[in-house]
Parts: C-alpha cells; structure tokens; sequence
C-alpha cells in the first residue's frame, strides 16, 4: 500500500458520457422506429429528474415508447459491454499505468452502482481491489470518505467544481485537480470561483501533477 492514494470520478473525468449517450443513441435508431435524439432526450431527461441515471428506470420509460415485447432487448443493448469500453477517454488507461507505481487509486462516483461499475469494468486491475465508493449522493459521502485515509496524501481529479470545493474545505491540504474537457459536463457552473489547486483539460496534465508531488 502507497503513502499517496488519488480519488477518481468517472463521468467527464475518465468515461466520456456524452459519447456513450451519442452511441446509444444510434444503436436504438438502427434496431428501433426510434430516433436518436428522441433517445438522448430520455436520457437527459431521467437524469434531471432522479439527479443520476437509473437504468431500471431508463428501460421502463423505453419499454412504454417502444412496446414492453421488447423489454429485455432493451436491457441487452443498453448493458451492452463493449459501448462501455469504447466510451472511456483515450488517455484514461495511458493515466491509469502512468500512476500505478506511485499512488493507489480509488473510484470516487455519483449514480447507480452496477451501472457505473460497467462503465470501469476494463479498468478495475488498474484499481484498488476494495476501491470503489459509488454513492446516490457523493456530496454528502466526501467527509467520510476522506477519513479513511487519514495519515495518507490525497489527490482528487474530478469535473465538479462544487464537489472541488467542498473536498476543500474538509481538508485544505488535499491536492484538489480540476479536469474539464472539451466537451464538459453542461450541468456544471464553472463560472464560479474553484478553490482547486489545479484546472487540466486532460488526464495527461493530471498525471504530472499526481508524479511531481
């Protein structure tokens, strides 16, 4: 076990959600009288109103526009492995063996559990084996998060400013990375003053920080 240990969002950090809904998308427009954009507007739609994506939920409301005899294709093609795979970023493995020698890296995350566990199933040797803290509310979870690496150095790299400022106000000391894509998560403010100690575009630049410190 490493003296440093980073905390790991997913959703705009290490998986490109907005690729992922894109092709899922396009696979229910080639299989269903359905468009894509209809598609992706469920989605969005879901996710305002639950605050993170329900699959189960998704399948319900998909099964009632599409016909519930076809339910369980539903399921099939949105638990689809290989979409997960394909929406990860391309520097995210690059990071993963970058790091691996230096810090133990644990998956920090907001939303349904099995959904967001299928999202870094490829990646889950690069992680800590009992490394995955996946919570409805990742908010109201940091404090206590956090007190389990007491005595340790901690890294957060995570797309959320407020997220980035609360981890901040918790302990000051903690190395708080800012990533924010090209194509960012649009539900985020990031007008507002960050107290992060570093704002990256990639994971490339995020991997720097994590070696030099």
């Amino acid at each position: 076990m490493k003296n440093k240990v980073l905390l790991l969002d997913i959703d705009y950090t290490i998986h490109d959600n907005s690729l992922f809904k894109n092709l899922l998308g396009k696979d229910f427009q080639s299989k269903f009288s359905i468009s894509k954009n209809k598609i992706i507007n469920i989605y969005k739609l879901l996710l305002n109103e639950t605050g993170f994506f329900k699959p189960d939920l998704f399948v319900e409301r998909l099964s009632k526009e599409i016909g519930y005899d076809h339910k369980i294709e539903i399921k099939n093609i949105l638990w689809q492995k290989k979409r997960f795979k394909q929406t990860l970023y391309p520097d995210t493995r690059l990071f993963l063996k970058k790091i691996q020698d230096t810090i133990d890296t644990y998956i920090f995350s907001k939303g349904d559990k099995l959904f967001q566990t299928a999202k870094i199933h490829s990646l889950i040797k690069a992680i800590e084996p009992s490394g995955v803290f996946i919570f409805k509310n990742k908010y109201n979870k940091l404090n206590n998060t956090v007190k389990k690496f007491k005595g340790k150095k901690v890294f957060i790299v995570d797309d959320s400013p407020d997220i980035i400022n609360k981890i901040k106000s918790i302990d000051n000391k903690i190395v708080t990375i800012m990533i924010k894509r090209p194509k960012f998560n649009k539900n985020y403010d990031y007008s507002k003053k960050t107290l992060a100690d570093y704002v990256v575009k990639n994971l490339t630049a995020a991997a720097k920080i994590i070696e030099s410190k």
